[in-house]
């Protein structure tokens, strides 16, 4: 759901793992970056991939409804 979105990127944001801008532009730090990297060694390129475009698909399904 949205509101579940909003409250794990606030998560992220304040450990420091992504940084926003005004535009809704989300970058990873370098600290984001070195887990996004371990997480993909562990689970694989292709699955780490197909998880973000689900929620990223599922976010955007949830805002046009």
């Amino acid at each position: 759901s949205k509101p579940s979105v909003c409250v794990a990127m606030r998560n992220l944001r304040e450990k420091g793992y992504i940084l926003t801008d005004g535009d809704g532009l989300i970058t990873l730090t370098e600290t984001g970056k070195e887990i996004a990297e371990n997480v993909k060694k562990y689970i694989g390129k292709d699955k780490l991939i197909y998880i973000v475009q689900k929620i990223i698909f599922k976010e955007h399904r949830t805002v046009i409804s």
